[in-house]
């Protein structure tokens, strides 16, 4: 496959549930898998922060962990930053917009936040 590159991790993209219970105060635990569903499943690259091409992308900052990297097609331009990235146990959740490196059109790597276990 042309340009496949590194997109050696097949993940799950998540966005929160809409029918998600509110707890007895009111508020959704997004900490909770059953308050997500599946919006689809994608091979993406998973570029740690502080690698050469992470940071040539990104204004690094503390919270920024990664970089999630997708092949640029409809599916992937929906992706928004209240969805998350799940790799097996691992979250990452989507920090922003993605970017469209020397706007060509072949990838989208998007800033993520890994969450704590």
């Amino acid at each position: 496959m042309k340009g496949a590159g590194r997109l050696n991790n097949r993940v799950v993209i998540e966005r929160k549930n809409e029918n998600a219970t509110p707890d007895a105060g009111g508020q959704v635990d997004w900490t909770l898998d059953s308050n997500w569903r599946i919006a689809c499943h994608r091979w993406c690259e998973i570029v740690p922060k502080g690698s050469r091409e992470f940071l040539r992308l990104y204004q690094v900052t503390d919270e920024i962990t990664h970089g999630v990297k997708f092949r640029y097609d409809q599916e992937s331009r929906k992706f928004k930053t209240s969805w998350r990235v799940k790799i097996g146990t691992r979250v990452l959740n989507i920090a922003g917009p993605g970017i469209d490196p020397d706007e060509r059109h072949e990838y989208l790597i998007f800033p993520a936040i890994e969450v704590e276990a």
